[in-house]
């Protein structure tokens, strides 16, 4: 065959490879991303609850142990 290397991306290295990888790469950061905001809306819905069960608590200072 010719001067075509799939293998280690010699002449020929084939357009649509270098195309799915840049979509790969996208397709990772953006999951990356989500997960990022997840955790920082999971962890905000905690922080939310432990004023919230403080305030029903009949406490006062429910702002120090939100911080916590």
């Amino acid at each position: 065959m010719a001067a075509r290397r799939d293998q280690d991306g010699g002449a020929d290295a084939d357009p649509d490879e270098a195309q799915r990888t840049t979509a790969n790469l996208i397709v990772a950061i953006v999951c990356l991303v989500l997960l990022g905001a997840g955790l920082f809306v999971v962890e905000s819905l905690h922080r939310a609850s432990k004023v919230q069960d403080c305030l029903e608590a009949g406490r006062r200072n429910c702002a120090a142990a939100s911080t916590r």
